[in-house]
């Protein structure tokens, strides 16, 4: 995809700032998993249509969005999702990956009208059915904390895949 990257910044009532990047007539809203940010949707938009109006948003405390100041719940990022897409303009089909999953399915319980489709990738529903994060990821995750996007990605991103992927595909 060609084309200038539209950057939007976003005030939440208790001032902090949430970050929106994309091009085009929105279309997608993409909700990122875990220390993730704006820059894992790049090699997406790189492979769709000119002009396909994929969007993201940086969550509190990542990217280009403000420091967290404060605990955060999913029912929180779920509300500054509704904020991006109300910036946007709605309904949009929301794209959440890990974390994100679970951000995307409360965003749509709580705001139906808001969303068109949910794409889910890489999570689960919650509840006490579902796998906890190993406490090795975790202390992996907090241990990389305050990095640099590439450098936090090198360090953590490895955990994500089966034992030899991130060798066999560099």
């Amino acid at each position: 995809m060609t084309g200038l990257l539209e950057r939007r910044s976003l005030k939440t009532p208790d001032g902090t700032l949430l970050h929106l990047e994309g091009q085009g007539a929105p279309t997608c809203l993409m909700v990122h998993g875990l220390g993730y940010a704006s820059w894992e949707t790049k090699p997406l938009r790189d492979n769709l249509p000119t002009g396909y109006g994929l969007w993201s948003l940086d969550n509190r405390g990542t990217g280009q969005s403000s420091t967290l100041q404060g605990p955060c719940s999913i029912d929180d990022l779920a509300d500054d999702a509704a904020r991006a897409i109300n910036e946007l303009r709605s309904p949009l089909v929301v794209i959440g990956h890990s974390m994100g999953g679970y951000i995307a399915q409360t965003l749509a319980a709580a705001y139906p009208d808001m969303v068109s489709a949910l794409i889910l990738i890489g999570t689960s529903p919650g509840g006490p059915r579902s796998e906890p994060v190993p406490v090795s990821t975790t202390r992996a995750w907090q241990a990389a904390a305050g990095q640099a996007p590439d450098l936090y990605a090198r360090r953590t991103m490895p955990l994500s895949f089966r034992p030899g992927w991130p060798q066999e595909h560099p």
